[in-house]
């Protein structure tokens, strides 16, 4: 527990930005959330199915293009038995072919077009999805950061209290031993020493469990080390935000939303090549072709033998239609599906607008409370700082108790702590706030 307090103490006092003994620098908000994006499992994941959507792409752009290809073939006949008037192309003969073939199709019903198309706004889409993983990672990372801040200002405002207690109980054990005070009174102490050291030790546990937390998100080892730099500041660092202008700023930027959006437009393609489906299909086909026949025996013409083997080399054209005409009503089928699969997801997309409205609302609301919260615990600051100076007065003039003195600072500490989590309590609904509207602004203060 020694330990544990020790390094929550000088974790909190990394005010400037370098860790103790001259190590490496504390790390900030903003160090946290940008070490996790570099490091995430998550991002790399995104990043994998963005070079694959390009791939795809690719594949897609190919289907504009002619094919290509080599074939080739042997044939080896030998006969059994004939009777009659026998065709000589089933003679006992070997035959060998080899050629090259030029396929372009000339029409599809535009399904290699849509078929592009789609591949492109799949690339967008899954680039929605990575800028989608890079705004969760990010929030998830500031509120544990500020979570974690939170619980030491508390654990701070324990710690004050303990101490003004413990002054307080040895205090009443001397009066007791003078016959002051009834043994009551030190019983009663004593009950509160352990609640404060039970909740100081909740609090230190909570730090203890979010620095955890911290380290797993950043892809640190947990048996690493290492510092983080207090980032509060006040309320007039927060930028003056409309809220028209951050609803707009929200449809046209949350990724949730665009993701949406681009859902919409992938099953519209969708429905597209499924109507593609009715067209019929052009394919102009192109070959260059060698056969070679090699009979095992020779001719007879007139009584005599000649030599039947031949070679020829010989070009084609060839224009050819396929039509599906019927298939059971699959292809229309396949399109009324598409088209409620669209209505499902127009129907998402108002959730989600509906969503992102009441999260901006909910994180507007929470940063103005927050902000004047702050506004009054700078007051309460204030009137605990003045009465810790009249308390210091009155101990130099020996007419007041160290205990008072003690519990003055206590009430300064609170106080303190108070305004710093109000602080925090902006920096987490600011946090919030770009989430819902789509702003990437890792440090949340510029």
């Amino acid at each position: 527990m020694v330990a544990l307090v020790l390094v929550l103490a000088v974790d909190v006092a990394l005010g400037e930005g370098q860790a103790p003994g001259g190590g490496p620098p504390a790390y900030s908000l903003n160090d946290c959330v940008q070490l996790a994006l570099e490091r995430s499992p998550r991002i790399r994941a995104a990043e994998d199915a963005i070079r694959k959507a390009e791939a795809e792409i690719g594949m897609a752009k190919a289907g504009f293009y002619p094919r290509l290809t080599a074939f080739g073939s042997g044939k080896s006949i030998t006969g059994m038995s004939s009777s009659g008037n026998a065709n000589e192309d089933y003679d006992d003969q070997t035959i060998l072919t080899h050629g090259l073939q030029l396929t372009q199709t000339l029409f599809a019903g535009l399904t290699i077009l849509n078929g592009y198309q789609r591949a492109v706004l799949a690339h967008e889409y899954v680039l929605a999805e990575r800028n989608d993983t890079t705004a969760r990672l990010a929030l998830q990372v500031q509120t544990v950061f500020l979570e974690r801040l939170q619980a030491v200002e508390q654990a701070k405002v324990y710690e004050a209290h303990l101490q003004s207690l413990e002054i307080n109980g040895r205090a009443l054990e001397a009066m007791f031993a003078q016959h002051l005070v009834p043994y009551s009174d030190v019983l009663d102490t004593q009950a509160e020493i352990a609640s404060a050291r039970q909740k100081l030790s909740e609090a230190e546990n909570i730090v203890a469990v979010k620095t955890i937390e911290l380290k797993g998100l950043m892809q640190v080892p947990f048996e690493q080390h290492i510092a983080f730099a207090d980032t509060t500041w006040d309320t007039a660092s927060i930028p003056e935000l409309d809220l028209a202008e951050i609803r707009a700023y929200a449809l046209s930027n949350k990724p949730a939303i665009v993701l949406s959006r681009l859902a919409i437009q992938l099953v519209q393609k969708d429905k597209e090549v499924a109507m593609g489906g009715h067209a019929p299909r052009v394919n102009l086909t192109l070959s260059y072709n060698n056969v070679d026949v090699d009979y095992d025996d020779p001719g007879i013409s007139m009584g005599r033998e000649y030599n039947r083997d031949y070679r020829k080399d010989y070009h084609m054209g060839m224009l050819s239609m396929e039509w599906d005409l019927f298939q059971g009503g699959r292809t229309y089928h396949q399109v009324q599906r598409i088209k409620h699969e669209i209505s499902r997801l127009q129907n998402n997309l108002r959730d989600q607008e509906s969503m992102t409205y009441t999260e901006i609302e909910k994180s507007y609301t929470s940063l103005q409370e927050a902000r004047g919260r702050a506004r009054h615990a700078m007051a309460f600051v204030k009137s605990s700082r003045e009465n810790l100076a009249m308390a210091q007065a009155r101990l130099d003039k020996s007419l007041g108790t160290l205990p008072e003195l003690v519990l003055a600072r206590s009430k300064v500490q609170n106080a303190e702590s108070t305004l710093v989590r109000s602080y925090i309590d902006c920096q987490q609904s600011l946090a919030d706030l770009y989430y819902a509207m789509g702003r990437r602004t890792f440090s949340l203060v510029q």
